[in-house]
């Protein structure tokens, strides 16, 4: 009867989580917009200091001339899409590197290298389709998400994990568990 009980349980609890969804589990947890923005407002500073170090900043080229200047006509439009109730503060570093990426954080901190556009020749409508891409995952707040979709995934682990325990007796391996840890 007991194992029923646990089984219902967790029923419940994974139609509920999956009724509110990922990003107000993260909320729940700690991982509200306000905090993931500061934490990658601080994790940024820490790139574009070791990136400036490296003498790999670029601020100067046609090209990051060509990428702040889409940045500086797209971030109003950025600013205006925010739904999160939370002001991103968006910036945009162009890293001099032959890499072909782009990449955005949680409140607007993003990273244009210099490859992306100068292997491909990029147009600026094209720089505009990867910027939009990128600014889209801030704003959908995709990191918290993937966050919310973590804590589910160690909660069905230790759900399971302790069923598994109760029907059979043989506790979940450590190492499993630890991979899953927030």
């Amino acid at each position: 009867m007991k194992t029923v009980n646990k089984i219902k349980s967790a029923l419940v609890l994974t139609t509920i989580t999956t009724l509110v969804g990922c990003t107000t589990v993260a909320d729940m947890a700690g991982y509200d917009t306000a905090t993931l923005n500061t934490n990658a407002a601080k994790s940024y500073s820490q790139v574009v200091s070791k990136a400036n170090g490296q003498g790999a900043v670029d601020n100067t080229s046609a090209t990051a001339i060509r990428v702040k200047n889409v940045f500086n006509r797209m971030k109003p439009y950025a600013v205006r899409a925010n739904t999160t109730g939370v002001p991103f503060d968006w910036q945009v570093t162009v890293i001099r590197s032959p890499e072909l990426n782009a990449w955005a954080m949680p409140g607007g901190k993003m990273a244009f290298y210099t490859g992306i556009v100068e292997k491909l020749k990029l147009t600026d409508a094209e720089i505009a389709a990867i910027m939009g891409h990128e600014m889209t995952h801030a704003l959908s707040e995709h990191s918290k998400k993937d966050a919310g979709q973590k804590i589910l995934t160690g909660l069905a682990l230790q759900l399971g994990g302790a069923a598994i325990q109760e029907k059979t007796g043989v506790m979940m391996a450590r190492s499993v568990a630890k991979r899953h840890r927030f």
